[in-house]
């Protein structure tokens, strides 16, 4: 399972069902670079912009949020209830400096460390020299690290046979081939996810890992199911999911979706998402199941009001009658 902490938080509080039966679990990407900072805590992670059958959507995620506190809880969860997992923490900064002290704070904590090549693309500021900048910088991370160090491409990453065969030299255990292009609108992060694209990139991907001396694995898109025998995904030694398991933890309707956004949105302290309760079974798309019956005098309505809401912004892209409202006490 790759990380993806929309689904997380409510895979590992609620479907030992699923959990159970993976053997790595990926926790989200940890960094203490800019654009986590400049984000308000409240700002949506995730947006469908189209969903018509499984295998059919475009899915946008915001990387680089997570602090490092949010981890280790999920990891002390993780730990406890899924023991037969190997845990793994994903990294991305601009500076070997910052991920050693994320690598001190996360020591004995976890079994490995996944560096995201893709989004230190873009946090490196996309210059050229980028290439020597990751080679050094894993030579770095595995000698220090305490755990293996895999390294993750993305097609954000210089997909070259040049640049991997640098890559398996730095002593990495493993190398995980991503399909999600990681792009930018100014300081906005987005990562896409499509079925499309993981068939797509499968095939290259696949031709570029064949014949290395070290392990390798592919995130799919696809739900697990719909693999064929023949699918390029299998030319891997292992299959990592993210939003591929949407389906199973959520009920999305068919044909629901709205433009991709240009910009995160960030959402006021006290305004929570409201849907129309002639749409309660879209409310059931919740990964969290936030959603509560009607407050008085809002009959007819649902609010997303409790904890458990933490406006990760599905919701806000698939139910049709879903928007922001602020809940105002009478004098």
């Amino acid at each position: 399972m790759s990380s993806d902490d929309v689904l997380l938080h409510r895979l590992i509080a609620e479907r030992e069902d699923i959990l159970g039966s993976f053997g790595l679990l990926v926790l989200p990407a940890v960094s203490d670079a800019e654009p986590v900072a400049g984000h308000a805590k409240k700002t949506p992670r995730m947006h469908y912009v189209y969903y018509k059958s499984p295998s059919d959507y475009l899915a946008l995620t915001r990387p680089l949020f997570t602090e490092p506190q949010e981890v280790f809880e999920l990891l002390e969860i993780a730990r406890s209830r899924y023991p037969q997992c190997k845990l793994f923490v994903s990294l991305a900064s601009d500076r070997i400096s910052k991920l050693e002290s994320i690598l001190r704070a996360l020591a004995g904590r976890v079994d490995g460390y996944e560096v995201d090549l893709g989004l230190m693309f873009h946090l490196y500021g996309r210059r050229r020299g980028f290439e020597a900048f990751a080679v050094d910088l894993l030579e770095e991370l595995v000698y220090r690290a305490d755990r293996p160090v895999v390294a993750k491409l993305s097609p954000s990453t210089p997909m070259s046979d040049d640049f991997v065969r640098l890559i398996v030299e730095t002593g990495v255990s493993a190398i995980i081939f991503s399909p999600h292009v990681t792009y930018s609108v100014g300081r906005e992060l987005f990562r896409v996810h499509s079925p499309l694209l993981s068939r797509v990139f499968s095939y290259a991907w696949a031709q570029l890992a064949a014949g290395l001396s070290l392990s390798t694995a592919y995130i799919s898109d696809i739900p697990p199911d719909e693999l064929g025998e023949l699918d390029p995904v299998r030319a891997f030694d292992v299959i990592l999911y993210d939003t591929a398991l949407v389906p199973r933890i959520s009920r999305i309707p068919s044909g629901s979706g709205s433009p991709p956004p240009l910009r995160w949105v960030s959402v006021d302290e006290g305004v929570y998402p409201v849907i129309s309760a002639e749409e309660e079974e879209c409310a059931r798309s919740c990964p969290r199941g936030a959603f509560e019956k009607a407050l008085p005098g809002w009959k007819g309505h649902l609010f997303a009001i409790s904890s458990k809401c933490d406006l990760c912004g599905l919701c806000l892209s698939v139910c049709r009658t879903a928007r922001l409202a602020r809940v105002l006490a009478p004098e």
